[in-house]
């Protein structure tokens, strides 16, 4: 079980799970196969996101684990920080029950040597977007014409970007800045409901 930052490309390779005390960071691990489960309980999709899977969805497609990209405040740092503290004593002592955002699985996670993969500082880094803020929707379409549309439909746009690998159609959204991201996801939501319907 893991919880050091990975590329949001990958997103879709990794079982998701929060802590049973708090959903401030998420734990992975590898998928034992390639199939996704795409049944994503509505609390844990990130709000500027959520209208667009949720559309995805109820038109008949289905989505991998996605992220709407995150600038965190130094509030959010620090609790999230502690968290993973508390996290870490506990998995190093009488363990941590893990609960998996698609569909409540758990995960019990003990190990008496346990590290968190980074300090406060690099922490600090990644939970900002200092280093990179990308977010990412995915979701199964094997139709080249609805790729065809939205590569069309945003290739004006410097932030948002699409990928299609024949079964899957990826869409980033890669500003730093919230209000951008933001008005970015609102767009991405409207163009997608005008091509999925």
């Amino acid at each position: 079980m893991r919880i050091s930052p990975i590329g949001v490309d990958k997103l879709k390779y990794y079982d998701w799970f929060y802590s049973e005390d708090h959903n401030l960071w998420y734990y992975y691990k590898k998928r034992k196969n390639d199939s996704f489960n795409s049944a994503e309980l509505d609390d844990t999709l990130d709000s500027k996101i959520k209208d667009i899977v949720k559309h995805l969805n109820n038109n008949g497609y289905e989505t991998l684990p996605s992220c709407e990209g995150h600038n965190r405040t130094k509030n959010f740092i620090d609790k999230a920080w502690k968290n993973l503290l508390n996290d870490r004593k506990k998995i190093r002592s009488v363990g941590l029950w893990l609960c998996n955002c698609e569909n409540n699985n758990k995960y019990f996670l003990m190990d008496p040597n346990w590290e968190i993969p980074f300090d406060y500082s690099e922490f600090s880094k990644i939970c900002s977007g200092e280093k990179e803020v990308v977010g990412y929707i995915g979701f199964y379409c094997g139709d080249e014409k609805v790729f065809g549309l939205l590569e069309g439909l945003f290739s004006g746009n410097s932030y948002v970007s699409v990928r299609f690998d024949g079964n899957v159609i990826e869409i980033f959204n890669k500003s730093k800045n919230d209000v951008i991201r933001g008005k970015n996801w609102s767009l991405v939501s409207k163009v997608l409901k005008d091509v999925i319907k």
